[in-house]
């Protein structure tokens, strides 16, 4: 085999996105893949750019001591009361009637569940979108019919992978989250009771410690799996059309045995990324933040990053194909032996089902 270079496919994905999007440029075909791009990157930033407004904070800081000693002490009531339940003692702190406290609770609890569905509808267009773009890429072209049907199952099969991983991290952090909530539940009831800022103990700070070394390590870890997905398991679910659970144990034993090709795969991403994102903070600054407002903007912001994401898509896509063919494109059937293969000095029109490269 030869050897494996994560400089040579940064290369080579810089060199196809060029030929993709620039020669010749498109318009239309970067609206298509735009979209394309927009829906498989949804939550993933590009479009979805959040700005902080600085305020005053010093003023916001200067409150009368009353009024925190009032809040401290509706929330002593509401948590360490006696009368009545939760319900019943947060209405009479916020001197309203119990029946508004429930319908407020029972809204945010459909809130919640619409918020749920409307994520599980984009986690499911996010994992079909996935393989639409990658082989709008592979083949230079603007298609979303004819993928859309082809991945099918694979895009269900990243959609339940996703889905899996999303209850499993949910899940842990909810854990952890009680373990938190309870380890430091006697030091906010004694601050409560005491209207004062309370030291915490030894005990409470190990508590606190070790809840968010284990939160940070989880959270890198599924962050990992992620990444390792988007970047790997799909081209090869791509590929050779297989479910998540077989590209998966594919790409893990691709990797036991290149272990130093892909650290330095994602110590170049990391880099590359922070490459991009210098670039875009230079160009918002160079056109007096009015770069900043149309890459906050949904969807816009997506078709004027669309090179950092084609780039990104195939980085992954051609340090795969370096490991040969089976993490490449299939080759074509053979051609009956009677058929001369025609001479062909020139790469592929556009828009047809042929590899440009």
């Amino acid at each position: 085999m030869k050897e494996i270079s994560c400089m040579n496919a940064a290369e080579s994905a810089w060199r196809k996105m060029v030929l993709i999007l620039f020669k010749p440029f498109d318009f239309a075909k970067w609206i298509t893949l735009g979209f394309c791009a927009w829906i498989a990157y949804i939550g993933e930033g590009g479009g979805n750019f959040n700005f902080s407004s600085f305020g005053d904070h010093h003023t916001k800081a200067a409150k009368h001591k009353e009024q925190a000693d009032a809040f401290i002490s509706a929330l002593n009531q509401i948590f360490n009361g006696d009368s009545g339940n939760i319900f019943s003692r947060t209405a009479e702190q916020c001197h309203i009637s119990v029946n508004i406290v429930i319908g407020v609770c029972a809204g945010i609890a459909v809130l919640f569940l619409v918020i749920i569905a409307v994520s599980l509808v984009l986690a499911w267009l996010k994992s079909r979108f996935g393989f639409i773009l990658l082989d709008n890429l592979i083949y230079d072209r603007a298609d979303i019919a004819g993928p859309w049907k082809k991945f099918k199952i694979c895009g269900n099969s990243a959609f339940l992978w996703r889905l899996v991983i999303c209850f499993i991290s949910i899940a842990i952090f909810i854990l952890l989250l009680i373990f938190g909530f309870f380890s430091t539940l006697p030091w906010l009831k004694s601050m409560l009771t005491a209207k004062a800022w309370l030291r915490p103990d030894n005990t409470v700070i190990a508590c606190m410690v070790i809840d968010g070394l284990l939160v940070l390590a989880f959270g890198l870890f599924f962050a990992l799996v992620e990444f390792f997905f988007e970047q790997f398991v799909v081209p090869v679910m791509y590929w050779r059309n297989l479910k998540t659970i077989e590209a998966w144990k594919k790409i893990l034993a691709l990797v036991k045995v290149n272990l130093s090709t892909f650290i330095i795969y994602i110590l170049l991403y990391i880099v590359f990324s922070l490459m991009a994102g210098g670039a875009v903070l230079i160009a918002g600054l160079a056109t007096c933040c009015i770069g900043f407002i149309l890459l906050a903007l949904p969807f816009v912001g997506t078709v004027l990053l669309l090179p950092v994401f084609v780039f990104f898509r195939l980085f992954g896509v051609e340090l795969l194909a370096q490991f040969g063919p089976e993490y490449n494109i299939p080759l074509p059937p053979p051609l009956p032996q009677t058929q001369e293969i025609p001479p062909q000095a020139e790469p592929p029109a556009q828009n047809t089902s042929a590899y440009r490269w």
